[in-house]
């Protein structure tokens, strides 16, 4: 058998003939095709022409001349006979008459009736257009779905139209190695006048009970009608050959430069507490090197057991690290932190605790204060005692309300009564000369205590709060 010699670069569906056997190139690889069918009975050979008339016989060749008498041996003395004579040579052969014309060809008989075109090759089926998924009869082929682009399983009795059990040729459907396709079924009308012509890929094959269910993949053709008589061919894809030795590692790209540092964030405000300064952007990330060139494609092993893998190709060198970026916050920065617990790469801060918030204009970082915060601001209820004392206060004349004062008072030996002042004698009123009443008094000031109480609903100072942690840069 000759070795196969496929064409280097072939186009879609190019054919290639060899050893009796025919190839398809799909796209991917070359499929053979199925052999091709029986050879249809010879016709009947056509009635035997009449014969032609016979040609004249030719003249006959002249006599060849007679050889020459040998000579007469001397008579010998009278005794035994002598020897005789050697046989002169026979003359040579006449030139043989001239050939006779031909007579005319007789004429041709009838040409024989042709013989009726055999059926094409193939497994005899019939398809029906059920598309239900169960055993679709002895012989019997059918599709899953009535839109052939459609279609994903043929579903295919254990027998063909003949009566042939044909399950352990299906077995052989699913053998391939190939990853993509083990092989392609060729369904085609058995008529030779049929049009018919169904490509499908196969994918997988299932066992069901009395047929078998064929995965497939649509490639060609047009529904056949219901009833329609069929032959099916399945050609196998060959195996995947041998795995191609890897390429040798491409050289790794050279490391891109550091991304530029970012800007540190402003710091917030000190004080009800500000937002924190906004995170510097981090660096630009260095681009990839570029990658190294993929090794070419080993070529396609021959058919038959997998070879074994071929090492793998030397690790190309690492590209140099790029430079870190500088640290965007200085280390013992203290920030606030809205979480439960210091953020990577900070320590929280411990010795301030339930405290409120300061702003101050002046030098930062201080504290205050003996009470905490969530004994300031809760529930309260107002009660208790206030003292309070007036100043000191003198009355004026005009502050002192209206009043009598009685007096007594002396004019010689006389005594007089204030306000009805008559001579003892009772000689008429007298006039009082210089007459002033007594003082009494310090002309001190005065004081007032006063004592008052309160009470009141309580007052709710339980203001909402969060709470947040103090955290310093390691």
């Amino acid at each position: 058998m000759a070795a196969l010699n496929f064409p280097s670069s072939p186009t879609l569906n190019q054919l290639y003939t060899a050893n009796n056997a025919t190839w398809q190139w799909n796209g991917t690889a070359w499929v053979r095709l199925g052999d091709p069918g029986a050879q249809g009975a010879t016709g009947s050979t056509g009635a035997q022409g009449a014969a032609g008339a016979q040609g004249s016989t030719g003249p006959t060749g002249a006599q060849g001349t007679a050889g020459a008498q040998g000579s007469t041996g001397p008579t010998g003395a009278q005794g035994a006979a002598g020897a005789q004579g050697s046989t002169g040579p026979t003359g040579a052969q006449g030139a043989a008459g001239a050939q006779g014309t031909a007579g005319a060809q007789g004429a041709a008989g009838a040409q024989g009736t042709l013989g009726t075109t055999g059926n094409r090759g193939g497994v005899p089926y019939t398809f029906s257009t059920t598309t239900t998924d169960a055993d679709p009869g002895n012989g019997v082929l059918q599709y899953n779905n009535s839109v052939i682009g459609s279609v994903t399983t043929i579903f295919i009795d254990n027998l063909d139209s003949l009566g042939n059990t044909q399950t352990t040729w299906y077995d052989t459907w699913d053998d391939s190695t190939n990853t993509t396709s083990e092989g392609y079924l060729y369904i085609t009308s058995a008529s030779s006048s049929g049009t018919t012509v169904n490509v499908w890929n196969v994918t997988a094959v299932t066992v069901a009970t009395g047929y078998y269910k064929i995965t497939v993949t649509y490639v060609s053709g047009t529904l056949p009608a219901n009833s329609t008589s069929l032959a099916v061919n399945f050609s196998r894809t060959g195996d995947r050959g041998a795995q191609g030795a890897t390429g040798a590692q491409g050289t790794a790209g050279a490391q891109g430069t550091a991304g530029a540092q970012g800007s540190t964030g402003t710091t917030g405000p000190t004080g009800a507490q500000g937002t924190a300064g906004a995170q510097g952007a981090t660096g630009a990330q260095g681009a990839t090197g570029a990658q190294g060139a993929t090794g070419s494609t080993g070529p396609t092993g021959a058919q038959g057991a997998t070879g074994t893998t071929g090492p793998t190709g030397a690790q190309g060198t690492a590209g140099a690290q790029g430079t870190s970026g500088t640290t965007v916050i200085p280390a013992g920065t203290v920030m606030l932190f809205y979480q439960a617990a210091a953020p990577t790469g900070w320590t929280q801060v411990t010795t301030h605790n339930n405290k409120d918030l300061r702003v101050v204009s002046g030098t930062g970082g201080g504290s205050g204060g003996t009470t905490a915060y969530t004994s300031v601001f809760t529930s309260r209820t107002p009660a208790g005692t206030v003292t309070m004392s007036n100043a000191a206060v003198t009355l004026t004349s005009s502050q002192i309300p209206s009043h009598n004062h009685s007096e007594s008072t002396s004019n010689d030996n006389n005594r007089y009564v204030v306000g009805s002042i008559k001579n003892q004698n009772g000689t008429g009123n007298a006039g009082l000369q210089g007459t002033t009443t007594g003082s009494t008094g310090g002309g001190g000031s005065h004081t007032h205590a006063n004592t008052a109480t309160f009470s009141g609903t309580a007052l709710d100072f339980a203001v909402q709060y969060i709470d947040i942690i103090l955290c310093s840069k390691n």
